[in-house]
């Protein structure tokens, strides 16, 4: 009923708000076992969220009482712990056995990340809200649905940086049925967002199911550290740190993100591997889009050779309780060629995959990894080289232009999404090819009129057709698995009949990732200029120096100038927040001293009437006494004069004017 009551109604939400319907919730919410209790936890938590939802003036009201560390303590994180101080075990390992615990958990989570969202909170307020998602997402053993909700309700600006965030992860032990769990080594919660993007929950350590929760989960963190690196700073800190330092030949460590960026692809393919560079592709590319100067440092990154990891993961997860770290890699053996760059390294592993996936005995399903492999590569080097001259000349003198022409010849009745990504990286070649190399803006344009300019944008434009490409959107990267009766070579349990009926059961709640938002909204912005692009003859003069400086100048001062109005605009609504939520509270004490007014004047009122109504009674009944008397005295005149007896003048006068 309560639910019912106040959906769609600010104002009784209002009212009950400030008529203590918070803390008589929550006083439910402790009597009924709090986090562990049932349906009726979860039924006094859904009020809780009815009144705070799209009402920033409750909002506002619920933050100046005491309540809101009660959010972080139902979930047994301390609502004062500072940042230096470690979660206590409680937190991160807890029993999810309960039915309705995680149900319960959800709504929390859900209110925190209301709260951390919305303008008004206090800075103490939104860090432990942060960081009471982040260890939940990361270092815990809560249900997989529950990290994943945790991460996307994390704030776009947070309130303390991913990396000065240590968290403790825990590993099931393997045979216990979750009941002992390993301790591993404290580490930065951007390092953990890493690894969980590469590997999986728990690090892989089960093995690549490619469940539908286990995909979320990794997007969600893919998408906490995109909204990390929103900064060029950041950015260009993070490629940095994959180059050698200034002066010196000593290489740096491989990074875990360089590392499965650059793991040559095998054949038979192995799932876990295909998603981990695909991924590794997409997190790659956050660092490079419309970010020339990182552009430039990642051309100098010169990777290492990158030899088969047999560890469940990276050098990350190392157990805390005396377990060893993984042997170091073999030596690799000294030759006289030059070190490849990153970008050639990326050029030739889409050749190898190309030529991989065109095996005559390659099966259906195997192809499809494949694919999907390959436009890992693709949306990334698209969003590479795009509106980077220095980076078309290294790739174009890698020998990539010509494994983007076969692609591109293929039937029209065929898959659109690799011939669409081969055309519009070839027309951002075409179109960026502006600096002196050996492979020239003329040398391409005979290529692109065999083709046919017409053949080229029909590719590109018929990209944005594909259901793999329309249904993604801001919210949604991870797309159902296609159920197929046939194994993929090198799963675990593919190949037989048996397991070929189990993947039919088991892909019902497999996923699959092929974009992400950012590049589908890449392309939504930049097609366009491609496709002009590719039409335009080959001699025709490029922008000149000043223009682009203009043009740059132009964009960064439109830029602050948005920045600046999207300051004031959120200043303006912080304010009418404010304001709103003052009104409000304003409003609600002026009407009831209104109505205590209206109803002590009501009460004076009905007193004086019934004084009123006694004393026209007690007049009514003088005047009926005065007529009595009035009579009585004419009867006992009459009667004294018929006895002969004297009556005065003035007696008579009054009896004479008692008959007038």
């Amino acid at each position: 009923m309560f639910q019912t009551l106040v959906h769609q109604s600010p104002d009784i939400q209002k009212v009950l708000a400030f008529e203590g319907a918070f803390e008589r919730l929550f006083g439910i919410v402790r009597a009924e076992g709090g986090l562990e209790g049932g349906h009726v936890v979860h039924d006094a938590l859904a009020c809780v969220d009815a009144l705070l939802r799209f009402n920033s003036s409750n909002q506002s009201y619920f933050r100046e009482t005491m309540l809101p560390p009660m959010l972080p303590a139902l979930l047994l994180f301390p609502p004062s712990l500072k940042v230096s101080e470690e979660v206590p075990q409680a937190f991160a390992l807890q029993f999810w056995d309960t039915p309705q615990k995680p149900a319960n958990a959800s709504l929390i989570v859900g209110i925190i990340g209301m709260l951390v969202n919305s303008k008004g909170g206090s800075v103490e307020e939104t860090r432990t809200f942060s960081r009471c998602l982040v260890e939940l997402g990361l270092a815990s053993n809560a249900p997989t649905f529950l990290k994943t909700q945790a991460l996307r309700l994390l704030p776009p600006n947070l309130g303390i940086p991913l990396p000065s965030i240590v968290v403790t992860p825990y590993m099931p032990v393997p045979g216990t049925n979750d009941e002992e769990w390993d301790r591993l080594e404290p580490a930065s919660a951007l390092d953990a967002l890493v690894e969980l993007v590469l590997h999986g929950e728990y690090n892989g350590l089960f093995g690549e199911r490619r469940a539908k929760d286990g995909m979320e989960l990794r997007a969600a963190a893919l998408g906490v550290i995109q909204n990390f690196v929103q900064r060029d700073e950041i950015r260009e800190a993070i490629v940095r740190a994959m180059l050698p330092a200034d002066g010196s030949n000593t290489p740096p460590p491989t990074t875990p993100l360089l590392h499965a960026l650059t793991a040559p692809p095998h054949s038979p393919l192995d799932i876990a591997a295909v998603t981990s560079t695909h991924l590794s592709c997409l997190l790659f590319a956050h660092l490079l889009r419309y970010a020339p100067r990182t552009k430039t440092l990642a051309r100098s990154i010169i990777p290492q050779p990158n030899f088969p990891n047999t560890q469940p993961g990276g050098e990350f997860f190392v157990p805390a309780d005396g377990g060893a770290p993984p042997p170091p890699p073999p030596a690799p053996e000294e030759e006289e060629e030059e070190p490849e760059s990153l970008l050639q390294t990326l050029s030739e592993h889409l050749s190898l995959a190309f030529l991989s996936k065109n095996r005559a005995d390659t099966s259906d399903q195997e192809a499809r990894e494949w694919d999907r492999l390959i436009v890992g590569y693709l949306t990334l080097l698209i969003q590479w080289l795009y509106d980077d001259p220095g980076s078309v000349r290294d790739f174009l003198q890698t020998g990539g232009l010509g494994m983007l022409v076969e692609p591109i010849n293929q039937m029209a009745d065929s898959d659109p999404v690799i011939p669409g990504l081969c055309a519009l990286l070839l027309g951002i070649c075409y179109e960026f090819n502006r600096e002196p190399g050996e492979i020239t803006r003329a040398t391409i344009h005979p290529i692109l009129t065999r083709l046919g300019i017409d053949t080229l944008i029909g590719r590109i434009t018929h990209l944005r057709n594909d259901d793999r490409f329309k249904a993604i959107g801001p919210d949604t990267l991870v797309l159902p698995y296609p159920n197929q009766a046939s194994a993929l070579p090198g799963v675990p349990g593919g190949g037989s009949a048996a397991a070929a009926a189990a993947g039919d059961v088991k892909k019902e709640t497999e996923a699959e990732i092929w974009f992400d938002w950012a590049f589908v909204d890449f392309w939504k912005s930049n097609y366009y200029t491609v496709v002009k692009g590719v039409a335009v003859d080959p001699n025709e003069a490029p922008p000149t120096a000043s223009q682009n400086a203009e043009t740059e100048m132009l964009v960064a001062s439109l830029r602050e100038v948005i920045q600046k109005q999207s300051d004031e605009i959120q200043d303006l609504k912080r304010r009418l927040n404010e304001f709103t939520a003052s009104a409000a509270a304003v409003d609600v004490q002026r009407i009831a001293q209104l109505e205590d007014d209206l109803k002590s004047m009501r009460d004076a009122f009905e007193v004086a009437d019934d004084r009123r109504k006694d004393v026209e009674k007690e007049q009514e009944d003088l005047l009926v006494l005065l007529d009595e008397m009035n009579l009585k005295r004419s009867r006992d005149k009459q009667r004294m004069r018929e006895a002969g007896l004297a009556v005065s003048e003035d007696e008579d006068d009054g009896l004479d004017d008692d008959e007038e």
